[in-house]
């Protein structure tokens, strides 16, 4: 995934949950994106924020990790979030 291509994603689904209007059964698939495309950008700290907001979804949160894995995203952010949930 090219640089320019990783910000289009951002324009697409949002910086913030809510910057970009999201059906709910999207809301996931925005956040996965979102998280991924900042890691891609080297902006870890922003992809770590954006998975710490959506974990306090109800219906999201508790899928967020499994998701990212199965779909190969934000490696990083997601071996963070796993490492954190098992302490």
């Amino acid at each position: 995934m090219r640089e320019g291509d990783v910000a289009m994603t951002l324009d697409l689904v949002g910086a913030r949950v809510g910057d970009i209007p999201e059906a709910r059964q999207f809301r996931l698939m925005f956040a996965m994106y979102r998280i991924h495309a900042f890691e891609k950008l080297g902006r870890d700290q922003d992809a770590m924020t954006a998975a710490m907001a959506i974990s306090a979804d109800e219906e999201v949160g508790p899928v967020l990790v499994q998701a990212l894995e199965a779909n190969e995203l934000a490696p990083r952010t997601t071996a963070t979030l796993r490492a954190s949930s098992s302490s």
